[in-house]
């Protein structure tokens, strides 16, 4: 079982050079995807952005991100995720140690997951995002561009983020996104 996980996740890395971080224009960066991780294989690093301008023949031609993507120690990312790079050269999407990414999930770029978090399925997380430590995402929240969510945080499923969440230990839920008061523990997990 552990050769096929090196097998896929070497495959995965010969079908995404492009999207690992290049050392000061040294080759590759190859420990952005460490081999605690498991990444499923149809997992997505995207360089294409969402934004076009007209060239000089007034088509519209989308956006080169040629940042890149660094990965914790132990992150688990499930299927049809997609990651898009950082939107420039010193710019990075990164993912914190831990953290878990369920399948479907969209992650824009410049965005920043911190350690131990859980991101539930078809979640959608805006560029340039933070997310703190030890919070959970649930199933289906969208997170709008630019949006801080601090440590110990608990958005509910189907939640939309549009400011800033600040309150720790809290759990936001609504479309926008209210803190109901309740304290949350920051354990994801089950005991």
């Amino acid at each position: 079982m552990e050769r096929l996980a090196q097998e896929r996740l070497e495959r995965f890395i010969r079908h995404n050079e492009e999207a690992f971080i290049p050392e000061k224009g040294e080759g590759l960066f190859w420990r952005a995807v460490p081999s605690s991780c498991y990444i499923h294989p149809s997992v997505a690093f995207e360089q294409q952005a969402l934004k076009y301008t007209p060239d000089e023949d007034g088509r519209l031609v989308g956006w080169i991100h040629n940042g890149g993507i660094v990965i914790g120690e132990n992150v688990s990312i499930m299927a049809h995720t997609v990651i898009h790079r950082g939107s420039e050269k010193g710019r990075v999407t990164q993912i914190g140690e831990g953290s878990k990414v369920g399948s479907l999930v969209n992650i824009g770029h410049n965005v920043s997951i911190g350690k131990n978090c859980i991101i539930g399925p078809s979640a959608s997380i805006g560029g340039s995002v933070t997310i703190g430590d030890d919070c959970f995402i649930g199933m289906g929240a969208v997170i709008k561009n630019g949006v801080e969510i601090m440590s110990n945080n608990m958005i509910g499923a189907g939640a939309v983020v549009v400011e800033d969440i600040r309150y720790c230990h809290g759990v936001c839920v609504g479309n926008p996104a209210k803190c109901t008061g309740e304290l949350w523990d920051g354990k994801w997990w089950t005991e």
